[in-house]
């Protein structure tokens, strides 16, 4: 196990953690004391306490202490350095561990500066800095950054807490002592220039170890110094109260000189770049502005297929009351394009819709595929071409990760349509490939869905598109975590049951050799579909076997008595599986975080019973819901 931020964690916290550990001394911990910003008598002498009540595992625990900086320029390491002699100065050591400086690696001087806290300098750094990812604003408290943003128009303004984790070349720190005069005072107590003059920190308790109320001082110097190490290259410090004793022992210059700095404006591309990376980190606030004030995204002008409209547009379309052609195209498109043909068979024999009526009397001779091959051609036009500047536009107007009318987004659309150079385009841009469409299809899953189909697609663009799209996947099993990563068994096999199972029941897939009357579930030759044409990148040789393949289906189903044994997928039949109802999906929903759903539900199983599912594989899937109910799937109340 290995912990890094660990100072933020209490003792009883990591002592739960590490209580975990089927071998006791397999963990690694990483962390900085002075980067607590929340009080909690964290010190590395209470951590290694945990560990003495047994003595030998004690004794084999070693800590290392990291000393060189390879991110904060000299400039900006020298008063960091400066901030913990006071810091020592003021209050002793916190342990022997945290007792010494760092070194700054950087070959770049850096620069520290003081600036006057008037509206003419605000201006002009405001008009400098805010068209550019190279500079982020940071204040003390969350509370502060109302104020910050009337001076800064840049989306990039956090708070300490926000901020830790993350870098920028430039800082501006506002009102950080101004705004805490008595505090930081309080800090500089006694504290002399003479102090600041050695090189190392001499071990020093505190004058009084039982005056817990230094904690609360603490918080103000390690927020600071928290603060100064975001910055990589330079520092401007906006102060109102220039003669603060903090900034005389820090020996930062400044004052009314001009700010001799170009104007930054970065691309489009960046800040795409800089909103997905701090949507990954969590930071949903700071995204959003860069999406609203600097990309300046919109809202698609066309309807979109989640399950929000398609529910109400099926009902509609099969009412037959409803007087509506458009809506009946609607649903005749939505049932090709999914592959769900039940809702075509209902428009051609309970409806008697012409269009349908006549698909399914020349479905014999493959009018259904090739209808559906057109609309896919007609969807995918614009996605096959080599020149693709009107979907980077589109990205411009509604955002890199914006729906099409199916509910993809321009990465699925792009791998489905085999085009490499638009794809690499895209998640050059910040584009996520976690995003999932209403059936809980990624744009790995539209990968493998046309690569076990297409041999030309599976030795052609496939293995490259695979490399970058395949993501660990995160799942919760009977209260356990798991992350299965790409080159594991279990990775490929459940990634081919989440893209497959919309349409393991469907008459439309172009798999003749697998006729949909045999299936149960999904078994080792239908899962290896094309394999000899994958990549060695995708799956290596070795493993094309089908006995391996079904090693990894008995191995990782729910009742099987390997270990550890994932408990991923459940036996409905002799070699047939479907995925454990008991799974639990983290899918995106903008924080960083993820959510965690039921699989059924990202998968829309029950709108799959409706639409698709024929015969054996829709007992099958019935039985592994639990669905004992006597509702016929063609009721659509199932929605």
């Amino acid at each position: 196990m290995v912990v890094d931020e660990v100072q933020d964690l209490t003792n009883a916290q990591l002592a739960l953690v590490l209580k975990t550990l089927r071998k006791p001394g397999q963990f690694l911990l990483c962390g900085d004391s002075n980067q607590i910003v929340h009080p909690n008598f964290f010190s590395w002498s209470a951590v290694k306490g945990l560990f003495w009540r047994d003595p030998g595992l004690a004794e084999r625990q070693t800590l290392s202490v990291l000393r060189v900086n390879y991110r904060n320029a000299r400039e900006v390491t020298r008063v960091a350095n400066d901030l913990l002699k006071i810091k020592h100065a003021r209050f002793g050591s916190i342990d022997r561990e945290s007792n010494h400086l760092v070194e700054s690696a950087s070959g770049e001087p850096g620069e520290v500066r003081l600036l006057a806290d008037k509206d003419a300098v605000k201006r002009d750094l405001d008009a400098k800095t805010r068209a550019s990812t190279q500079f982020a604003v940071l204040v003390l408290r969350d509370e502060d950054k109302a104020e910050a943003k009337k001076h800064f128009r840049t989306p990039l303004v956090f708070s300490v807490h926000e901020a830790k984790g993350l870098e920028y070349p430039n800082i501006v720190l506002y009102r950080f002592v101004s705004d805490q005069r008595q505090a930081y005072a309080e800090i500089c107590e006694g504290v002399t220039a003479a102090d600041l003059a050695k090189d190392e920190l001499d071990y020093r308790r505190a004058r009084d170890k039982q005056d817990k109320s230094l904690e609360v001082w603490k918080f103000y110097v390690n927020a600071l110094y928290v603060a100064l190490t975001r910055a990589v290259e330079r520092l401007y410090l906006i102060e109102s109260d220039h003669g603060h004793p903090l900034l005389q022992l820090l020996g930062v210059q400044g004052g009314e000189a001009k700010l001799e700095i170009a104007a930054g404006q970065s691309s489009r591309e960046d800040w795409e770049r800089e909103a997905h990376r701090l949507e990954q980190q969590g930071k949903q606030e700071q995204a959003e502005a860069i999406r609203r004030d600097i990309l300046k995204t919109r809202q698609v002008p066309w309807p979109v297929w989640n399950w929000e409209t398609a529910g109400p547009m099926i009902e509609r379309a099969r009412d037959p009351k409803e007087i509506s052609n458009k809506v009946r195209q609607q649903l005749f498109d939505f049932a090709l394009w999914h592959q769900q043909e039940r809702h075509i068979e209902h428009l051609a024999d309970a409806l008697h819709w012409n269009p349908a009526v006549q698909l399914i009397a020349n479905a014999r001779q493959g009018a259904i595929w090739r209808t559906r091959d057109s609309l896919v051609e007609r969807q995918l036009g614009a996605y096959r071409k080599k020149n693709f500047k009107d979907i980077l536009v589109q990205c411009d107007q509604y955002g890199v990760d914006h729906r099409t009318p199916m509910d993809a987004t321009p990465l699925m659309l792009a791998t489905l349509a085999g085009n490499l150079p638009l794809a690499e385009a895209l998640l050059e841009r910040g584009a996520d490939p976690e995003q999932r469409d209403l059936f809980g299809h990624s744009a790995l899953s539209y990968a493998l869905e046309r690569a076990v189909e297409d041999e030309e697609y599976a030795a052609g663009p496939f293995g490259e598109l695979y490399e970058r799209l395949a993501t660990p996947l995160d799942l919760e099993v009977e209260g356990r975590l798991i992350r299965l990563d790409p080159q594991q068994g279990e990775y490929l096999p459940l990634q081919l049951m989440l893209a497959g199972l919309k349409t393991l029941g469907s008459q439309l897939t172009h798999s003749h050799e697998y006729p949909v009357g045999r299936r149960y579930g999904f078994y080792a030759d239908f899962l290896m579909r094309n394999l000899e044409h994958f990549p060695a990148g995708v799956l290596r040789p070795e493993r094309r076997k089908r006995t391996y393949f079904n090693q990894v289906l008995a191995r990782a189903e729910i009742d099987s008595s390997y270990r550890p044994a994932r408990k991923l997928w459940q036996r409905v039949r002799n070699g047939h599986y479907l995925p454990s109802p008991e799974l639990k999906l983290r899918v995106p929903d903008g924080d960083g975080q993820g959510r965690w759903l039921p699989l059924y539900e990202v998968l829309a199983a029950r709108q799959i019973l409706a639409g698709n599912a024929y015969m054996l594989v829709g007992e099958s899937l019935r039985f592994v819901l639990k669905d004992d109910s006597k509702h016929d799937p063609w009721d659509f109340g199932l929605l």
